[in-house]
């Protein structure tokens, strides 16, 4: 009788596992959402009261910053947590080290960017709001999601982005009125992701824990060692992100930067959700490149299939939307975004669908090959966008970020079909593809001026077309995407 109960008492254990999986993914998710819409809700704020020229200003300093923060963290963070992880008696020896290097990496990014600012801003506002981003990241060494990752307490990292975003926004509206205001959203910055420091300090003596500097230079060298690689392909991302921002910098003033940077934020807002997709599918992923490798082509194949569709359906709406969408959120003085914005939200169903490639590699532990897609995106952005901007402007700037997109998702897919598994072809797209198009064009033809009406009559009819056309894998991939322990029986249990 002692068996079955304990075969019974290992899947209630994986069950329950499965359920604080759940609940915790569901809280990261919820921050998430709360964070990215005060953020937005600034940034559409401040393109309405600073005009197109101190606009440009802020999202060229947002950019330097995005870069920094990623030079700062450099792979650290992921390693860290998984050293906790792994033996949790290691958390003090790294919340020293670990201020101590980001310490030391934040110093010389604020010191690089300085000097850069020059060069990057053309006016004396844009270089201060540079120098003000880049000294925010002074604050990056106590940012210690790392550790509350490695603990599994990850119930206590969400309100950290919803309290910098909730009081950057509420700052923004408050003292920010005109563009006279332009270098007090530097300063407001700062200020929030100090908030977002000290709330991570101040947790982390919460739960008995005592961050500061000072450094072991054993663990010091193993993190550099360790997380080198992880932070040269989060930099390489970063970096086929920015390029086409800092492009437009480099050549033309701040208000055209201002009509491309408005357009990319919004795709970029809606980029975290394609994470978060794959940040559910990644253990799938994980268990069929290691385990099952029949299952995990069944699995890549319905899974490209309804996201293509559902990747259509985003760049079908949003190009319809264009315009609209970009006067609602930005104001009328930015009408050039809509051609923009129409060209990058293609990068969104382009990113979903490459992403099944760049997280497969990552899975079966093949994340050079990966890093090296995306190198290959930063070869291509930095070509395009000498080629591209200083003839076509801001349109140049998304044209090299589609570019740049579109060869990163070939390579990796060419790679994963040649060192992963049976990566399904192009079949898989042919039906929405051949489907927007049609419904594009139906939509064009609708005997009605309203953009909205439009739209919504052109999506609905293409979601129908999915649902008739793919009932298969709408029924299959729901079980695909379940959790592993989920899927175990009794006779599985140890």
């Amino acid at each position: 009788m002692t068996a079955p109960s304990t075969a019974a008492d290992a899947v209630g254990d994986r069950g329950g596992l499965a359920r604080r999986f759940l609940a915790d993914y569901a809280w990261i998710a919820s921050g998430e959402v709360v964070s990215k819409i005060a953020g937005f809700l600034a940034f559409a704020y401040l393109a309405r009261v600073l005009a197109p020229v101190g606009y440009g200003a802020v999202e060229l300093a947002v950019a330097v910053g995005m870069v920094g923060y990623l030079v700062v963290d450099f792979g650290i963070g992921p390693i860290a947590a998984r050293m906790v992880g792994q033996d949790r008696a290691r958390a003090g020896a790294l919340l020293g080290s670990v201020p101590a290097l980001r310490l030391a990496l934040s110093l010389a990014g604020f010191a690089v960017a300085a000097t850069l600012a020059p060069l990057l801003a053309a006016t004396p506002e844009g270089r201060t709001l540079v120098v003000l981003y880049a000294g925010a990241l002074l604050g990056a060494p106590w940012i210690l999601d790392w550790l509350f990752q490695g603990l599994d307490r990850m119930r206590w990292v969400a309100p950290a982005q919803m309290l910098r975003m909730c009081l950057f926004l509420t700052a923004v509206a408050c003292f920010v009125r005109g563009p006279e205001d332009v270098l007090r959203v530097g300063a407001i910055e700062v200020c929030a992701f100090g908030s977002m420091a000290a709330y991570y300090v101040l947790a982390a003596r919460r739960i008995g824990e005592r961050p500061r500097v000072a450094p072991d230079a054993a663990t010091v060298r193993e993190l550099a060692r360790e997380a080198t690689p992880v932070g040269a392909g989060q930099l390489l991302w970063a970096l086929n992100q920015y390029l086409p921002t800092f492009a437009m910098a480099w050549w033309w003033p701040q208000s055209e930067l201002a009509y491309y940077a408005a357009g990319h934020r919004i795709v970029f807002s809606l980029g975290s959700f394609i994470f978060l997709y794959f940040f559910t599918l990644y253990p799938q992923l994980v268990r069929t490149t290691h385990e099952a490798p029949e299952e995990f082509a069944t699995l890549a194949t319905h899974s490209l299939r309804a996201t293509a569709w559902l990747g259509g359906l985003v760049g079908l709406g949003g190009t319809l939307l264009a315009a609209p969408i970009c006067a609602l959120a930005f104001g009328e003085a930015f009408g050039e975004t809509a051609t923009v914005f129409a060209l990058l939200v293609w990068a969104l169903p382009i990113n979903l669908l490459s992403g099944h490639a760049r997280f497969a590699l990552i899975a079966a532990g093949e994340q050079r090959l990966q890093m090296g897609a995306q190198a290959l995106g930063v070869v291509a952005t930095l070509a395009l966008a000498a080629v591209l901007v200083p003839t076509l402007r801001a349109t140049g700037a998304a044209l090299a970020l589609l570019g740049s997109a579109l060869l990163v998702w070939v390579v990796a897919h060419l790679a994963t079909r040649a060192r992963v598994g049976a990566m399904p072809g192009m079949a898989p797209l042919w039906r929405p593809v051949l489907a927007g198009a049609a419904v594009y064009a139906f939509a064009h033809a609708l005997p009605t001026a309203s953009p909205w009406l439009r739209t919504l009559v052109a999506c609905a009819t293409y979601a129908l077309v999915f649902a008739v056309a793919e009932r298969a894998t709408l029924r299959a991939l729901p079980a695909e995407l379940g959790l592993a322990a989920a899927r175990r029986g009794p006779e599985d249990a140890p």
